[in-house]
């Protein structure tokens, strides 16, 4: 067990042994809920009480791009619920970098 990981097992404990919710100890300690959940899982991972999940590839799926319909130039990307318009050339610049990142990620 690392010294990082020892450390947030004395926070968890110490949490528990308090009775304070996750939340109100996030909220004393200026710590997010999801760094919490984090070093929670990493702590029982340390313990052998929980598996690390094995990372499943997804298939990389692109979005169809259309033209139609529109009334301007734009670009418009779906991607299941989710719909972007783009009219200029700023928000494309944009668009790119979101995209960069994303790609970076997966």
């Amino acid at each position: 067990m690392t010294d990082e990981v020892a450390l947030w097992k004395q926070r968890i404990m110490e949490r528990k042994a308090k009775g304070q919710t996750i939340v109100d100890w996030c909220k004393e300690h200026n710590v997010t809920k999801g760094s919490y959940n984090y070093w929670r899982k990493q702590v029982a991972y340390a313990e052998g009480t929980a598996n690390k999940p094995t990372a499943i590839p997804q298939p990389i799926t692109f979005a169809k791009v259309q033209t139609t319909g529109l009334t301007r130039s734009a670009l418009q990307i779906t991607w299941q619920d989710v719909s972007i318009q783009l009219t200029d050339h700023q928000e494309a610049h944009l668009a790119a970098e979101v995209i960069a990142h994303l790609r970076s990620l997966c």
